[in-house]
Protein backbone atom coordinates (compact mmCIF):
# COMPACT_ATOMS: atom_id res chain seq x y z
CA UNK A 1 0.00 0.00 0.00
CA UNK A 2 1.20 3.12 -0.67
CA UNK A 3 0.32 6.63 1.04
CA UNK A 4 1.16 10.19 -0.30
CA UNK A 5 0.44 13.40 2.29
CA UNK A 6 -1.96 15.45 1.45
CA UNK A 7 -1.26 19.42 1.08
CA UNK A 8 -3.75 20.67 4.12
CA UNK A 9 -2.91 17.85 5.98
CA UNK A 10 -3.48 13.88 6.19
CA UNK A 11 -3.19 10.96 3.78
CA UNK A 12 -4.70 9.29 0.46
CA UNK A 13 -3.75 5.69 0.24
CA UNK A 14 -4.26 3.58 -2.61
CA UNK A 15 -3.69 -0.62 -2.13
CA UNK A 16 -2.86 -1.48 -5.69
CA UNK A 17 -0.81 1.05 -6.89
CA UNK A 18 2.93 0.52 -6.09
CA UNK A 19 5.26 3.46 -6.08
CA UNK A 20 7.48 3.58 -9.54
CA UNK A 21 10.88 2.50 -9.51
CA UNK A 22 14.12 4.40 -11.10
CA UNK A 23 14.05 3.44 -14.61
CA UNK A 24 18.44 3.75 -14.76
CA UNK A 25 19.43 -0.47 -14.86
CA UNK A 26 20.60 -1.43 -11.24
CA UNK A 27 18.64 1.11 -9.42
CA UNK A 28 15.91 0.08 -7.27
CA UNK A 29 15.13 3.37 -5.58
CA UNK A 30 12.03 5.07 -5.46
CA UNK A 31 11.33 7.52 -8.81
CA UNK A 32 10.70 10.82 -7.20
CA UNK A 33 11.32 12.67 -11.03
CA UNK A 34 10.62 12.48 -14.83
CA UNK A 35 12.71 13.48 -17.24
CA UNK A 36 11.19 16.55 -19.09
CA UNK A 37 13.71 16.66 -22.26
CA UNK A 38 10.78 17.90 -24.78
CA UNK A 39 10.25 14.88 -26.95
CA UNK A 40 7.45 16.05 -30.05
CA UNK A 41 6.11 12.80 -31.07
CA UNK A 42 5.46 11.62 -27.65
CA UNK A 43 1.69 12.60 -26.33
CA UNK A 44 3.05 13.67 -22.89
CA UNK A 45 5.55 16.07 -24.93
CA UNK A 46 8.39 14.61 -22.69
CA UNK A 47 10.71 11.72 -21.85
CA UNK A 48 8.90 10.99 -18.83
CA UNK A 49 11.73 8.08 -17.82
CA UNK A 50 11.15 7.56 -13.93
CA UNK A 51 14.26 9.19 -12.07
CA UNK A 52 15.70 8.70 -8.44
CA UNK A 53 17.28 12.06 -6.66
CA UNK A 54 20.33 10.12 -7.54
CA UNK A 55 19.90 9.95 -11.10
CA UNK A 56 17.83 13.05 -11.45
CA UNK A 57 19.97 15.78 -13.11
CA UNK A 58 18.37 19.47 -12.69
CA UNK A 59 18.38 22.05 -15.40
CA UNK A 60 16.84 24.77 -14.07
CA UNK A 61 13.20 26.12 -13.97
CA UNK A 62 11.91 22.84 -12.02
CA UNK A 63 12.96 20.92 -15.14
CA UNK A 64 14.67 17.73 -14.54
CA UNK A 65 16.49 15.28 -16.87
CA UNK A 66 17.73 11.78 -17.73
CA UNK A 67 21.37 10.61 -17.91
CA UNK A 68 21.29 10.91 -21.88
CA UNK A 69 19.22 14.11 -22.21
CA UNK A 70 21.09 15.70 -19.62
CA UNK A 71 23.99 14.84 -22.04
CA UNK A 72 21.91 16.54 -25.55
CA UNK A 73 20.87 19.20 -23.41
CA UNK A 74 24.75 20.55 -22.95
CA UNK A 75 25.30 19.78 -26.58
CA UNK A 76 22.35 21.89 -27.54
CA UNK A 77 23.13 24.72 -24.66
Amino acid sequence: MTCEPLPGGGFVCNRSARRPRCGVPGCDRPAEFECDFPIARKKSGTCDARLCGAHATKAGEGRDLCGPHSKLEVTRG
